[in-house]
């Protein structure tokens, strides 16, 4: 990194939830945290710092980007500016299904940013949004900047993962729900991978 303004970290535990957590505690010395994965990339880093100034100027503690995926056939946009807000304005709704994408889909003001939660696998990013939505301070900036993922699925997390329907589920439970809230959203999940199949 040539711009000293930015701080780089190199950092591997072999976990990925653990070099997350790593990285926060590292942040804490910054104003803000952005974790960028090893396949992720902005073509402009002087623009994720204008954006950065305009997020704190208006008091923002977290900036959401936009997620382009890149896989060997096609180039996608993971989800729609008013599905951001959506899920902004009702976090709940990302237990259902993540509309704000990976963790480098967010930068967090330092302070704020809270630790992942080890013991969830599928619903660890989720988790960690709807715990910096709904405590405090929540006010969002939508930023126009587009942060690029190289999507390799036979390395990634999430290929390695078996029955994730039943991993999700199960995860949901051990969620600070209100009961009758937790049974809504599993009920929506298990409508949401019944259509999965059924598009198969």
């Amino acid at each position: 990194v040539l711009d000293n303004r930015v701080l780089y970290e190199r950092n591997g535990t072999g976990n990925a939830i653990q070099n997350w957590n790593n990285v926060i505690k590292f942040a804490q010395r910054s104003k803000w945290c952005w974790l960028l994965h090893h396949d992720e990339y902005v073509n402009n880093v002087q623009e994720l710092y204008d954006e950065c100034v305009k997020a704190d100027a208006m008091g923002a503690k977290i900036i959401i980007f936009d997620i382009i995926v890149n896989s060997e056939t096609r180039s996608r946009r993971l989800s729609r500016q008013f599905m951001k807000r959506l899920a902004v304005k009702f976090p709940s709704i990302l237990f259902i299904s993540n509309l704000i994408g990976s963790p480098s889909a967010i930068c967090v003001r330092s302070v704020a940013y809270k630790k992942y939660n080890k013991n969830l696998t599928w619903l660890v990013d989720v988790e960690n949004y709807y715990r910096l939505l709904t405590q405090g301070d929540n006010t969002v900036y939508f930023s126009k900047l587009r942060v690029t993922s190289i999507l390799d699925t036979k390395n990634s997390i999430t290929a390695n993962l078996k029955n994730i329907k039943n991993i999700h589920l199960n995860e949901i439970d051990q969620l600070p729900l209100h009961i009758y809230q937790a049974k809504l959203i599993k009920f929506f999940v298990r409508i949401k991978y019944q259509l999965k199949t059924c598009l198969q």
